[in-house]
C-alpha cells in the first residue's frame, strides 16, 4: 500500500483486504514472473537475462544518496529474476525522470497522508502524476505519468467530504480498486528518517522523545526547530 503504518490510516488499509487478495502485489513468485515474460515473447539468453529479438529488457534504477543502501539490493533481486539491472546515482537523474529520457526506474518517496487517505491519492491524480515540461523541480509529485479519469473523479469526491465521514471509506475502496489493478507506483519500503542531532552546542532538537515536528529539515520545518533550540553551553 502507498501508506505507512499510521494508526489513523489502519481502518482504510483494513478495508481493502479483499482487493489485496485479488491483486497480490506483495507476492514473490519467480515462476509466475517467468510465465508472464514467456507469454510476452521473451526468452532468457545465454547469460540468463530476459530478451526478445536479441534485445534485453533492461531495468536500470536511478536514485540519490539516501537510497545507496537499498538500490543495489533491489537491482540484484531483479538480476536474479532474469532482468538486467543496475543502480546508479547520476547528478541529473531527476532531470532525466522529469523529461522522460531515462527509460528505466527510479526511487521516489512521498509523505502525504497521516490521518486522511485523500492526500496520498491526490498525488496520483492526473493533475499531479504527469510532469510538466520543466527541469526546475516542478510538475508531478510521483512522476508516474499515470492518468485515469475514473480515479480522478473518485478522489475529487473525497475532497468534498469531511475527514472521517463514513462515505470516505467507500470512496477509498473504489479508488484503490483502480490503483491496485493498474499499480502506477510500486510501494516497497517504509523509509524511516535517520537524522543525527548534535547536542554539543544546542539542545531542543525534535526527537522521538520530543517529537514536536518532523525532524527532516528539508521538509520546510526548520523554522519551527529554530524556535525550540536552546544553547547547551
Amino acid at each position: 500500500m502507498p501508506y505507512p503504518d499510521y494508526p489513523a490510516l489502519k481502518p482504510y488499509k483494513d478495508s481493502v483486504k479483499d482487493l489485496l487478495a485479488k491483486y497480490p502485489n506483495n507476492k514473490y513468485d519467480l515462476a509466475e514472473s517467468a510465465k508472464r515474460m514467456t507469454a510476452k515473447g521473451f526468452a532468457k539468453d545465454s547469460a540468463g537475462f530476459w530478451a526478445k529479438g536479441g534485445k534485453r529488457l533492461v531495468v536500470d534504477i536511478y536514485g540519490w544518496g539516501i537510497w545507496a543502501d537499498i538500490g543495489p539490493v533491489l537491482s540484484e533481486q531483479l538480476r536474479k529474476a532474469g532482468f538486467e539491472s543496475s543502480y546508479s546515482m547520476p547528478p541529473d537523474w531527476y532531470d532525466q525522470a522529469m523529461l522522460g529520457t531515462h527509460k528505466g526506474a527510479w526511487f521516489m518517496g512521498h509523505g502525504a497522508s497521516i490521518a486522511d487517505p485523500y492526500y496520498t491519492l491526490f498525488l496520483f491524480t492526473s493533475e499531479n502524476s504527469i510532469p510538466k515540461n520543466t527541469t526546475s523541480g516542478g510538475g508531478g509529485n510521483q512522476l508516474s505519468r499515470w492518468s485515469n479519469k475514473d480515479f480522478d473523479a473518485i478522489v475529487e469526491k473525497m475532497n468534498n467530504i469531511p475527514m472521517g465521514d463514513p462515505r470516505v471509506l467507500d470512496l477509498f475502496h473504489d479508488a484503490m480498486a483502480i490503483w491496485l489493478k493498474e499499480l502506477p507506483n510500486i510501494p516497497f519500503i517504509q523509509w524511516f528518517h535517520r537524522i543525527p542531532m548534535n547536542t554539543t552546542y544546542w539542545q531542543g532538537w525534535p526527537t522521538v522523545l520530543n517529537s514536536y515536528c518532523n525532524g527532516a529539515f528539508w521538509h520546510l520545518t526548520f523554522p519551527l526547530v529554530l524556535h525550540k533550540l536552546k544553547p547547551a553551553q
